[in-house]
């Protein structure tokens, strides 16, 4: 189902004028190969039945009250203006998954480890970047220092993988998860115990509103297709063009001293090349 079918839906509550604008916001991502990639996540969303079609319809609703058209990156920038508007609200509207029992691992870059992570939990406050990374490397800053900071960032989603599928290398971490922002630096990982992960914390399944979180144009994602829900999603390969690792996404939280002796901190590597530039013709039929 289209997003174009399912404003058509009289059950959804589209007027025609909202359809008519929604439908010129549609055509309008065809110009771009990366654009053409959110709309047809967008199609999937309003197919699967993973996400709260409430806040699905809601956002759309403020898509067809807010765009205009001919201005600059239009579809991607109303996009962001909805978004950012009402934050809390659009957050994680995938349905939660079925817990695994295992692992999740979160990959960051180190110097986001140092300002998240280290410096609101009151350590490294006066270590530079190479001294932390050294001290990840060496053991001698590990998990339970994350105590008294967060996972991640408030009204952002926390984007994860299951700890059994992460490659050992930076840089096919960064491929295989899609990182396609980072050409350099040094990435590390936090594991955890997806059963610290419950009630409003549980993991859910990655909608087109988490990959647009940060930035509609920022993220690769690349929504499964219809049928199914919910369920785990999976990155963009950027080495292949094609399905990368699976992935879900959680509410930030609070890290205490129970969570954090949970908590294993380790280094992954630095990054050693530039992100390769993704076969968007390929990704079409691979995903």
């Amino acid at each position: 189902m289209s997003v174009l079918n399912y404003i058509q839906d009289p059950l959804n509550g589209f007027n025609a004028i909202e359809q008519a604008m929604l439908h010129r916001w549609y055509d309008d991502f065809d110009i771009d190969d990366a654009w053409r990639l959110i709309r047809r996540n967008f199609d999937r969303d309003c197919d699967r039945q993973d996400i709260d079609h409430a806040r699905l319809r809601a956002y759309l609703h403020d898509i067809a009250l807010k765009y205009q058209p001919n201005v600059g990156d239009a579809p991607l920038a109303v996009m962001d203006q909805v978004y950012t508007a009402r934050k809390s609200y659009f957050l994680l509207p995938g349905q939660p998954l079925a817990p695994t029992g295992g692992n999740v691992k979160r990959v960051m870059r180190a110097d986001h480890l140092l300002k998240y992570q280290l410096h609101p939990a009151g350590i490294a406050v006066t270590m530079g970047l190479a001294a932390v990374v050294a001290a990840v490397q060496a053991g001698a800053i590990q998990g339970r220092d994350l105590d008294g900071s967060h996972m991640g960032r408030a009204d952002h989603p926390v984007w994860v993988c299951p700890a059994d599928q992460l490659p050992g290398t930076a840089d096919e971490c960064r491929d295989q998860l899609g990182l396609h922002h980072l050409a350099h630096g040094h990435l590390v990982l936090i594991e955890y115990p997806e059963s610290m992960l419950t009630g409003p914390f549980a993991l859910r399944a990655p909608t087109t509103l988490d990959g647009a979180a940060g930035g509609a144009d920022n993220w690769i994602f690349g929504k499964r297709p219809a049928p199914g829900g919910p369920g785990w999603g999976h990155a963009v390969d950027l080495s292949t063009s094609g399905p990368g690792i699976d992935e879900a996404v959680h509410r930030d939280f609070p890290i205490d001293a129970a969570k954090a002796a949970s908590m294993t901190l380790s280094y992954v590597g630095q990054i050693g090349s530039s992100p390769p530039a993704i076969d968007y013709s390929n990704l079409s039929t691979s995903i």
